[in-house]
């Protein structure tokens, strides 16, 4: 009974593709900012991701992955910060990204890197430059931003964790074995450490995953300390000596929580995910909620 019970609570991630599936997905967000002065700002985000099956070979299947239709509206999207965190995001905009997967559908590179790499490149160029026709005061800080994200974003390895694995997405999960109660380690940006904890139900048709910030006391102190260096070099000193009574303070809090719930169809691909998330980044609240849900399929 216990062996059917935990077996139960087991799904391997498979998709059966076939060559010329084409997917697409509608994928909106709700994000509210709580300024530290008061009041509320809300953004919403929307755009389309199409998922096609170009072709299967030895390895498992090249899919063809591209962002369109991105748009960004609300009361904070011409300030300069909102616009900045975003900017990954219209990076990626119309951008046909080939992916090699395995057998099961798990991403295992990207066959076009440098075609991709060029045309993020042409995007980054253009929004960068429209940023500082519009903004020119800001004109220091965007070039410094635009320096960052050349080198730190246009990489194959980066644009592939950005695309598929920073946050929920359809193809995230292909590949992986899943029990209810799994605990994995995952990095995102800046170098930050999650645990994703898996809930499996509905004979795998239904996976949860609680993504949560994991940061001992030392690890936040380092990871402020290099913020500061990076952005207001002037203070590193400063903050060095006063660390630990900034963080006493509660200023210095960085907690973030993301639950994504996943529902499959009966080909294994993902016909739909539930978000929402809290984050507390140095005195800034966002919560956001968000959807992706398939629009259209030709199978």
């Amino acid at each position: 009974m216990g062996a059917v019970s935990i077996q139960a609570q087991m799904t391997k991630v498979k998709v059966a593709y076939q060559p010329g599936d084409t997917v697409i997905y509608h994928c909106t967000e709700k994000q509210v900012i709580e300024q530290p002065m008061g009041g509320n700002i809300g953004i919403d985000k929307s755009y389309d991701e199409r998922i096609v099956v170009k072709s299967k070979n030895d390895e498992g299947y090249i899919l063809e992955v591209k962002i369109d239709d991105p748009k960004l509206d609300g009361g904070g999207v011409d300030d300069l910060e909102q616009l900045l965190e975003n900017l990954s995001d219209a990076m990626c905009a119309n951008v046909p990204v080939e992916v090699q997967t395995d057998a099961d559908g798990k991403i295992l590179s990207i066959v076009n890197k440098d075609a991709v790499v060029s045309q993020m490149l042409e995007n980054m160029n253009r929004l960068f430059t429209n940023l500082e026709n519009q903004k020119p005061e800001a004109k220091e800080v965007l070039q410094n931003a635009r320096v960052n994200m050349v080198e730190k974003m246009l990489t194959s390895e980066t644009i592939m964790r950005k695309m598929f694995f920073d946050e929920a997405n359809p193809l995230a999960l292909n590949g992986k074995t899943l029990m209810t109660g799994m605990i994995e380690s995952h990095e995102k940006d800046l170098g930050l450490k999650y645990n994703n904890v898996y809930t499996v139900t509905d004979k795998g048709k239904t996976v949860k995953v609680n993504s949560k910030l994991s940061l001992t006391r030392d690890q936040l102190k380092a990871f402020v300390l290099e913020q500061v260096e990076k952005t207001a070099p002037q203070q590193l000193e400063m903050i060095k000596q006063n660390i630990d009574m900034v963080l006493d303070s509660g200023m210095m809090k960085l907690e973030s929580n993301e639950n994504s719930t996943y529902t499959f169809n009966d080909r294994g691909w993902v016909e739909s995910i539930v978000t929402d998330e809290k984050q507390d980044a140095m005195g800034a609240k966002v919560s956001s909620s968000g959807e992706q849900k398939i629009t259209y399929k030709n199978f």
